[in-house]
């Protein structure tokens, strides 16, 4: 987290920092969005509400996916960031996930923030996207928990 502590009208920025730590390069996909999901998330303890649907692009998520891809050397990190974004519908902060799927109608979690309040977030990083002829890791790796406060 580059911020503990947010208002609550405040953007929450969240950065996963992924380690490469084998002796030989790999390839993975530096977006957020298709790569990145939550897998705990809570404030005060009880779950962060969320709204589940589903999404589409203008350009299709494979396409968009593939054309990330880049390798990360032996012993390197590759930073994705992301921040909450003012959902006008529901009146507060938001924290978007999309899964890739193959028929490019992808699932979606909309994450609430509702301040004020402490938070924390596990999430995992898993590459599903198409490879385009390219060796790319496709382990899932999850993060430490993070936390966050949320003020008034």
């Amino acid at each position: 987290m580059s911020q503990p502590v947010y208002q609550a009208d405040q953007a929450v920025e969240i950065v996963l920092t992924l380690k490469n730590k084998s002796s030989s390069d790999i390839v993975l996909s530096p977006d957020w969005i298709g790569n990145v999901r939550v897998l705990e998330f809570s404030q005060n303890g009880a779950l962060v509400p969320l709204r589940a649907t589903y999404t589409l692009f203008d350009v299709a998520l494979g396409t968009r996916l593939e054309s990330s891809l880049a390798p990360l050397p032996a012993g390197q990190s590759l930073t994705i960031r992301v921040a909450s974004y003012e959902d006008v519908a529901f009146g507060g902060q938001t924290l978007r996930t999309v899964i890739f799927d193959t028929r490019e109608v992808h699932p979606a979690r909309d994450f609430f923030l509702l301040g004020p309040g402490d938070f924390r977030l596990k999430l995992a990083y898993h590459y599903l996207g198409p490879d385009g002829g390219q060796s790319v890791f496709r382990d899932e790796l999850r993060s430490n928990e993070v936390s966050f406060r949320i003020e008034p």
